[in-house]
């Protein structure tokens, strides 16, 4: 199965920057392509991650091995190291899909 970035919902192809997002106060992550990290300034990423309820996205290097097709494949995606983290107004605006998908539902079950 292809691996897809959580934003675009687009394969990611291999040999393209790998990352993912997640949050410190649930156990999960999912791929994040450059396209959409690109576009994040520079002075909205911060070196500290999130804390536990702030709402924010870590973003961390992630690896996969190439599918057949030429993408990532999702069996053997893993979490790499912390890159930079993002608040939550900075996720709403570059990574809206996203934080419809992972951050509100876990929101409302706070």
């Amino acid at each position: 199965m292809s691996l897809l970035c959580a934003e675009t919902g687009k394969d990611i192809e291999f040999g393209e920057v790998l990352m993912a997002g997640t949050r410190c106060d649930a156990e999960f992550y999912s791929a994040l392509s450059q396209e959409v990290l690109k576009l994040i300034p520079e002075p909205a990423k911060s070196s500290i991650p999130c804390r536990h309820g702030d709402g924010g996205v870590d973003i961390h290097e992630a690896s996969s091995e190439r599918n057949f097709n030429g993408s990532y494949t999702i069996g053997d995606f893993r979490l790499g190291s912390f890159l930079f983290s993002i608040p939550k107004e900075v996720a709403e605006r570059y990574l809206p899909r996203y934080v419809e998908q992972y951050i509100k539902p876990i929101r409302a079950c706070a």
